[in-house]
């Protein structure tokens, strides 16, 4: 896929100046004054890979996709206790629980137990090593109920 990348950084300063305008004008007339605007991102190709390809592409965002959550599960390939410690090391606290596969296959095995442990966390997030094989272990609710786990590189030095 290729793409001008000057081309689209001029593209969407553009859009996101125009937003800005037509906020300051519809301000004045919204009774409520929220000041919320959302923007949706709409990317089609124009062949189609007939790979089917499960992880994600990232795109880098301006500002945050979530408020600060209270609860972040981890889903990682084996439970070993050096993912932990880098954590601890790190000073990452919002993370409260650290599942591997194994235990999503053994523990979180039955329906119930899959969906207290998605009730009882507001972020997922999962290494990117295993992100092609989750879909199947987490089931159809998780992505129902839009919980889609996002990716991370646990292999990266810098992990903040």
């Amino acid at each position: 896929m290729y793409l001008n990348h000057d081309l689209v950084t001029r593209a969407v300063s553009s859009l996101l100046t125009h937003a800005e305008k037509k906020g300051e004008n519809e301000d004045s007339t919204n009774l409520l004054g929220t000041g919320v605007e959302s923007m949706q991102l709409i990317v089609t190709v124009k062949k189609i890979s007939h790979k089917m390809q499960k992880k994600p592409y990232r795109l880098p965002l301006r500002n945050r996709l979530y408020e600060e959550p209270s609860s972040v599960c981890l889903i990682i390939k084996n439970h070993d206790e050096e993912h932990v410690e880098k954590l601890k090391n790190l000073g990452i606290s919002v993370i409260k629980e650290i599942v591997s596969v194994m235990d999503m296959k053994t523990k979180y095995h039955s329906f119930e137990a899959r969906r207290a442990l998605m009730n009882s966390h507001d972020l997922f997030l999962t290494d990117d090593r295993i992100i092609n094989s989750l879909p199947k272990i987490l089931g159809a609710k998780f992505y129902m109920r839009n919980k889609i786990p996002g990716s991370v590189n646990l292999k990266a030095k810098n992990l903040q």
